[in-house]
């Protein structure tokens, strides 16, 4: 058996769905989410590679980051070729805060797109913690969550924005 060439081995490892769907990559990834893809013993980002398959070399660009292949949907994993497009980091930054994903930056509650507990849940877990003798630990597992996470909640360091339980007056 020969040895396949970049093309069809990269296209290979990419599920392809509609002309405007996300093409995914279902080979390996980096710790960011990205996918990659070993070339000649180095790994590059599955988007950059899809678009130089496509379109031909990435120009150069300016500063220490050069061109940046931008994903117009927004998704790490897509190498769907229509989805991306060159752009500068500065261009890249840009798209990234109009679209508030930065990495890192905490966003409260409901906001942020990784949160894994509601307002209710959060509201939920300071009523336990403040009014029984439950345990962080049995807290976290009831909510399927950290002991660490329920400690940020019941600090207010996450949920902050939630209000407690209001339970109304006993007669």
């Amino acid at each position: 058996m020969g040895h396949q060439s970049l093309s069809e081995r990269f296209w290979s490892k990419v599920e392809k769905r509609g002309a405007d769907d996300c093409w995914v990559w279902t080979g390996g990834r980096q710790t960011v989410g990205y996918g990659r893809i070993n070339v000649k013993g180095r790994y590059f980002g599955a988007h950059r590679v899809a678009y130089e398959l496509t379109n031909g070399p990435i120009p150069d660009g300016v500063g220490h980051h050069g061109a940046c292949v931008l994903h117009s949907c927004d998704n790490r994993l897509c190498v769907n070729p229509a989805h991306l497009s060159v752009g500068s980091h500065a261009e890249n930054m840009a798209d990234r805060d109009a679209k508030n994903r930065q990495r890192g930056v905490s966003q409260p509650g409901a906001k942020n797109p990784n949160a894994r507990l509601s307002a209710e849940a959060a509201q939920t877990i300071r009523f336990l913690r403040r009014s029984t003798l439950l345990t962080a630990p049995v807290v976290a597992k009831l909510f399927g969550v950290t002991r660490q996470t329920v400690h940020r909640v019941v600090t207010r360091q996450a949920w902050a924005d939630v209000p407690d339980l209001a339970l109304g007056a006993c007669a």
